[in-house]
C-alpha cells in the first residue's frame, strides 16, 4: 500500500474531530495503517489521538517533541518518565517537509479543539 493510498483511511480518522471535537465515538470497524508497518487494527481512541496529535499528519517534520526526565527515589530506584514538551520549545520544526493529510491550520485547530475537550487537565 502506497502512502497516497492511506489518505482516505487517515481522513476517516479526522472526521470525528470535525464533527464533535472528540476522538471518542469514531466510526466503528474502521482500520488504519500504522507507520512503517502493514499492521491494521480497529480505530481506537488511542490510535486516533496519536495520529491527530502528530504534526507529521500535517506535513511537518519535528524533532524534540518529547524528552525523558529521570528521578531517583530515596531507596535508589530510578524512574524515567517521557514528557511531551510545549510546541514553542521543539528544537527542530520543518514546515512543508512532506505532503500532509491536512493543513497546518487544520492541525492547530484540531489541537485546540482536543485541548478544549480535555476533562482530566490538572488531575
Amino acid at each position: 500500500m502506497q502512502p497516497a493510498d492511506l489518505r482516505p483511511v487517515l481522513h476517516v480518522q479526522h472526521l470525528p474531530t470535525q464533527a464533535g471535537g472528540s476522538t471518542f465515538g469514531g466510526p466503528q470497524g474502521v482500520s488504519f495503517q500504522e507507520a512503517a508497518t502493514l499492521r491494521f487494527g480497529p480505530l481506537t481512541h488511542a490510535r486516533a489521538s496519536s495520529v491527530l496529535k502528530n504534526p507529521a499528519y500535517a506535513g511537518v517534520y519535528v524533532y524534540g517533541r518529547y524528552t525523558t526526565r529521570t528521578s531517583v527515589d530515596p531507596d535508589g530506584t530510578v524512574h524515567a518518565h517521557t514528557v511531551r514538551l510545549p510546541r514553542d520549545t521543539w528544537p527542530i520544526v520543518i514546515p512543508d517537509h512532506h505532503p500532509g493529510y491536512i493543513s497546518w491550520a487544520d492541525y492547530l485547530a484540531i489541537e485546540a479543539k482536543l485541548a478544549a475537550n480535555t476533562t482530566n487537565a490538572g488531575a
